[in-house]
């Protein structure tokens, strides 16, 4: 099939709710599953009792301007920073062992606490069929999903429902949600519970998952959902 948009994957997460019949689902979604799980809260309210936005990929509007030209020229005006990388990211391994030595040794997994890598490498490869292993998730398809991203995700954010619980979780030292787009986002959604976690960039959930665990109880109380 045709590969979609970030929208059309909110309506898939819509449909696989209602395929298992939930309802009144608190979403937590982190980074490109956070703007999914805002896309599918809006378009689909009464499915969702809650909402949590754990650094998600809500750029700020020069930033989203640049992304709008390079998008607009397939990418040759202004090449996607991630895109061309990740294609060439390696996917295969020999083992898990090999797997972990190499991803140790990447700035991106430096905060990582070993049982964290670990688990990430348990659960993000594969058989590749030939003895070895691969990504679960094939650098093509992120490359896609890095290109496709959604420009229009402010317009979503204005339409979130005030009846609607929202927390929004920015990693202190994120390169992603920057604080303009966090004060923007307050601007949008003044009833928001609001919390920067310091100790994590991006990928704080797997930093300082005990924090981030805090956080997210902490909120579910006071809405009453703990």
């Amino acid at each position: 099939s045709e590969p979609g948009t970030w929208v059309d994957l909110g309506d898939d997460l819509v449909r696989g709710l209602a395929a298992h019949q939930l309802t009144d689902v608190v979403a937590v979604g982190h980074s490109f599953g956070g703007v999914l799980s805002l896309a599918a809260a809006v378009r689909h309210r009464a499915r969702f009792r809650a909402l949590a936005l754990l650094d998600p990929t809500i750029l700020a509007d020069p930033i989203i301007e640049w992304f709008r030209k390079g998008k607009a020229s397939g990418w040759r005006d202004a090449p996607h920073p991630l895109a061309p990388r990740t294609r060439d990211r390696r996917f295969r391994f020999s083992s898990r062992t090999e797997a972990g030595d190499y991803f140790r040794g990447r700035k991106l997994f430096a905060r990582w606490s070993s049982q964290m890598l670990d688990a990430f490498v348990d659960g993000g490869l594969k058989s590749s069929g030939d003895d070895g292993l691969q990504l679960v998730w094939p650098p093509a398809w992120e490359a896609y999903y890095y290109e496709s991203i959604h420009l229009d995700v402010w317009d979503d954010v204005a339409r979130l429902d005030s009846s609607l619980p929202v927390l929004l979780v920015g990693g202190g030292q994120s390169d992603t949600f920057l604080p303009e787009a966090r004060s923007r986002f307050q601007a949008l959604v003044p009833w928001a519970d609001v919390v920067v976690v310091e100790g994590g960039g991006h990928l704080f959930p797997q930093e300082v998952p005990g924090r981030t665990i805090e956080v997210v109880n902490d909120w579910l109380a006071r809405i009453g959902l703990a």
